[in-house]
């Protein structure tokens, strides 16, 4: 099975897992989609008018702000809840049927589904774990629904967080940003005096796929001012990864990309502490942390110092 096939694989069980638990944790909002909801308070109502109303406005001439619920008022929607993203969930069910009810439970249902993926491929690249994505994403997307049972549709509409995040740590998909990364890396590092990078190494840099995103260049930032120090400058042989690394081919990624974000730290920090000797002063300032903190990480990981072999 090609890793694309894996992938597609993780998603179509990420999607079966997400609907089924969409529709057992909001039962019987599936089967009752045009005759259940919230009607029992003054919010749950509120709700089902406003992504009704959103429908409304969108496929007639009346103007979206100016809601009826207000009237003769005009523009009022505009400080009040639009919610429109919900209203825009609903549309094609409004458009169908005609019926808000209908409209806000299929908000409601995507919402929720959307949010439970969208964590599920956060924690799922971080972490490189599709079962920890599942189940982050089964906490994520469904403990403030079952605990508050919320009326309020806006506050049922959480996928926007976890696809925030997701964009923050998609890095393989900005390659341009990669150098301007690395250079910051290496000014923290070196000050004035940090090493440049030569133009194969930056050519290397934005052919790596990073399936560690910004946490894996600078680690990698950190190994070779470390390999290169009182050089000047990082050739791409300097670089800890491999040539055959680029997008479309195998590199020594493809392994690491199963560790956790905990087996990484450890690897990275018994790294460091290789390359400066065991001098933990000098490894904690390249760590970027204090020497408690490294001394305490020491400890949690297990790591002996290397004994000195004799002559």
């Amino acid at each position: 099975m090609t890793l694309n096939q894996s992938r597609a694989r993780e998603w179509l069980v990420a999607v079966g897992v997400g609907a089924a638990l969409v529709c057992l944790m909001t039962w019987p909002t599936a089967p009752g989609l045009f005759t259940y909801g919230r009607l029992d308070t003054a919010d749950g109502r509120f709700s089902i008018w406003n992504v009704g109303w959103i429908g409304h406005a969108l496929t007639t001439s009346d103007t979206l702000l100016d809601a009826n619920i207000f009237y003769p008022h005009l523009g009022t929607l505009a400080y009040s809840e639009l919610n429109l993203v919900a209203g825009l969930l609903g549309l094609p069910a409004f458009v169908a049927t005609g019926s808000a009810l209908g409209a806000t439970n299929t908000a409601i249902l995507v919402g929720l589904l959307g949010s439970f993926l969208a964590t599920w491929a956060l924690v799922r690249r971080l972490t490189g774990s599709p079962v920890a994505g599942l189940v982050s994403a089964t906490g994520f997307t469904f403990l403030p629904f079952v605990q508050a049972h919320t009326a309020h549709i806006q506050l049922l509409m959480t996928f926007g967080m976890p696809l925030v995040l997701l964009a923050f740590h998609s890095l393989r998909d900005r390659m341009s940003d990669v150098p301007v990364l690395a250079r910051h890396f290496l000014g923290q590092l070196g000050g004035a005096a940090a090493p440049s990078l030569t133009a194969d190494a930056i050519a290397l840099l934005e052919s790596y796929d990073w399936p560690g995103n910004v946490r894996e260049l600078r680690a990698v930032m950190e190994r070779s001012f470390l390999l290169t120090r009182g050089r000047g400058e990082i050739r791409a042989q300097d670089l800890p990864l491999s040539a055959t690394g680029a997008s479309g081919g195998p590199s020594r990624s493809a392994a690491r990309e199963r560790l956790t974000l905990v087996e990484l730290e450890r690897q990275h920090i018994w790294d460091v502490l290789t390359a400066t000797g065991w001098h933990q002063g000098e490894a904690a300032r390249v760590l970027g942390i204090s020497e408690k903190t490294l001394y305490r990480k020491i400890r949690e990981f297990g790591f002996e110092r290397p004994r000195r072999s004799r002559a």
